[in-house]
């Protein structure tokens, strides 16, 4: 990235990739933030062009208006809501409508320091070589979302920087509660 504006930057920190969006959240644990996206948020810029980042990336939004992604070579625009997967390492870009809601999670494998699996093979929807990208309805929607409010409800109502039960959480909504390819 130094000088060069013809490169795609990585963010390998969670706090490098917030601050290049921009917005005024900051995490004190660098494996793992949870970020509460709400309708007309003010503090996050609407257009991140494409990047790569060292870390996994769960999105479950709804009211995603005119909001358009961009991933691997394919481009979703005309969304309501949607779940996204994705692995360190891949390019994305994004436009995110001012009536965006939903739940946005950065983790690295190490805020699972208690329990180490084999990411890739446990959890097939983190893929290294793509993006897995679901349109839902908003019946979907509804029925994953308190799975991911439990998550956050966790990560907010902590005084643990590292965020334990959070992750735990994080882990079950993995195998338990979403879409298997």
């Amino acid at each position: 990235m130094e000088g060069r504006d013809d490169i795609i930057p990585n963010y390998k920190d969670i706090n490098d990739f917030l601050s290049s969006i921009p917005s005024n959240y900051k995490t004190k644990n660098p494996n793992f933030f949870c970020l509460r996206l709400k309708e007309n948020e003010g503090s996050i810029s609407n257009y991140k062009p494409p990047f790569r980042k060292d870390f996994y990336f769960i999105a479950l939004v709804s009211n995603a208006g005119k909001t358009k992604i961009t991933y691997d070579n394919t481009n979703v625009t005309k969304l309501n809501s949607f779940l996204v997967f994705q692995s360190p390492g891949l390019l994305y870009s994004f436009y995110r409508d001012n009536s965006a809601n939903g739940y946005l999670i950065y983790f690295k494998k190490e805020c699972f320091s208690f329990f180490k699996p084999d990411f890739e093979k446990e959890f097939p929807f983190f893929n290294i070589l793509h993006t897995n990208f679901f349109k839902l309805n908003e019946a979907k929607f509804q029925e994953f979302a308190p799975h991911f409010e439990e998550v956050f409800s966790a990560y907010e109502n902590t005084n643990d920087n590292q965020h334990k039960v959070a992750s735990i959480k994080l882990l079950a909504l993995l195998y338990c509660k979403l879409p298997k390819n």
